[in-house]
């Protein structure tokens, strides 16, 4: 006689073998495999609500079908009041407040404790800087027209949307309290290309646009005198340092965008300050921010550290945003 099952063994054991079942009737007889050890989380969650990540989805704000639809950036492919609202609702979930101008005081007053300055909201003046990722538009790649500033190759790249930046632009400069001149938006390997701009100065005339080139109304990117340190402490290399734009700013908002990227594996907002200096990340003669982040083995330097980890980068971000209206691969990526 085999040995009596517990009513819990029993309903484990069902379960199992109810499972089995139905993958077999879709893909045939398959192996049972293992339950893979479950993950441990690494450090200690920080934020308002500690370790809080916040989804919003829309499936009405777009109505892009791809290649050959149009432009995907243009207006009538996507619905700027949607938008508008699916910023609020997630600035507004984050931060567990009703309404904008609290969740942003929220913010504020929490970056502002954790670097010591106190219980502080924002204060007339305070420059903020917005750093999209732009990299469909990147200074060596030949992507923009320099006579009309205006796209020629990889229009339909995936790049932060002009939208999106539109909607955090009307919070900040609406309910935040905080005046468009005192607004930076830069990627600083990027030139910020007509189609984009229109969108942004028609509203928003006052606000800085600096890119790497500074030309039809936009302010060219120039170094400041603070200094930026690589752990790995890199000898014979051109020393870098932290764009004027972002030193001389008091917040710093991170607004990557949703894509594949085989070659650095996850890295969420971080690798979108590899557009954070003045100069391509593997120019020659400074130090190849490529080296350690695309290595494939564990416990290795990654650059992404020194990055966020940054007084003047990570250390005055009060808020990272992932862009997902429109995501894609890395064009040197084949699967």
């Amino acid at each position: 006689m085999g040995k009596r099952l517990s009513r819990r063994q029993f309903i484990e054991q069902a379960a199992v073998i109810g499972g089995i079942v139905g993958l077999n009737q879709a893909w045939g007889a398959l192996p049972a495999a293992a339950e893979p050890e479950r993950l441990k989380p690494l450090g200690q969650a920080k934020g308002i609500h500690p370790g809080r990540v916040v989804w919003v989805h829309d499936p009405q704000v777009t109505d892009w079908k791809g290649p050959g639809h149009g432009r995907w950036y243009l207006d009538n492919h996507t619905k700027q009041d949607r938008v508008d609202a699916m910023l609020a609702r997630a600035i507004g979930e984050l931060t567990g407040e009703s309404t904008i101008a609290k969740a942003w005081d929220k913010l504020f007053r929490y970056l502002n404790r954790a670097r010591g300055k106190g219980d502080a909201g924002y204060r007339p003046g305070e420059r903020i800087a917005i750093k999209p990722n732009w990299v469909g538009m990147i200074w060596r790649e030949g992507n923009v027209d320099l006579a009309t500033y205006t796209l020629i190759r990889r229009q339909d790249y995936m790049n932060t949307a002009p939208q999106m930046i539109l909607a955090l632009l009307r919070q900040l400069a609406g309910s935040a309290g905080v005046r468009p001149s005192d607004i930076t938006v830069s990627d600083t390997l990027a030139y910020m290309v007509q189609e984009y701009y229109d969108i942004l100065h028609k509203e928003f005339p006052q606000v800085q646009y600096v890119d790497y080139g500074g030309r039809f109304g936009r302010i060219k990117v120039r170094t400041s005198s603070v200094p930026f340190y690589w752990s790995c402490r890199p000898e014979g290399k051109t020393p870098d340092y932290v764009p004027n734009c972002f030193a001389e700013a008091g917040y710093l908002v991170n607004f990557a965008n949703l894509k594949g990227h085989m070659a650095a594996g996850v890295t969420l907002c971080a690798k979108n300050h590899f557009g954070s200096l003045v100069r391509w990340p593997v120019q020659q003669g400074y130090y190849d921010m490529h080296r350690g982040s695309f290595s494939k083995q564990m416990g290795v330097y990654r650059e992404q550290v020194d990055l966020l980890g940054h007084a003047h980068l990570g250390g005055k971000t009060v808020l990272y945003l992932i862009d997902g209206l429109y995501s894609g691969k890395h064009p040197i990526d084949h699967v």
